[in-house]
């Protein structure tokens, strides 16, 4: 996974690939995953997808310590709403208002 953050008119202002970190999605359901953490899940989102835009929702990152974790993988609120640029059978890229995910299959 690939996170572009990005400035308030589009621009990639900072790019990171972190290692350990991985998102799932199944059906209705988004999993955030950290191979380093001591059951291999950080957090679990619903998720509503239309054909165009991903819409995630964490019920449990209540506290501001696990809302904070979220940016981890590039997601900077409970409530992201991504717009999909590129989906096909190995690459998913898509883009919020803060940050550009680039996902790859496997």
């Amino acid at each position: 996974m690939e996170i572009e953050q990005l400035g308030p008119s589009g621009e990639v202002q900072a790019t990171s690939t972190p290692r350990g970190r991985y998102i799932a999605f199944q059906l209705h359901v988004c999993q955030l995953r950290d191979s380093k953490g001591p059951l291999g899940n950080y957090g679990a989102a619903n998720l509503t997808f239309d054909g165009k835009r991903v819409s995630l929702e964490f019920p449990y990152a209540e506290t501001e310590y696990q809302t904070e974790r979220l940016t981890e993988w590039g997601i900077y609120t409970t409530t992201p709403t991504f717009t999909i640029e590129t989906l096909n059978g190995s690459t998913l890229v898509m883009a919020s208002d803060h940050a550009r995910l680039r996902c790859r299959r496997f």
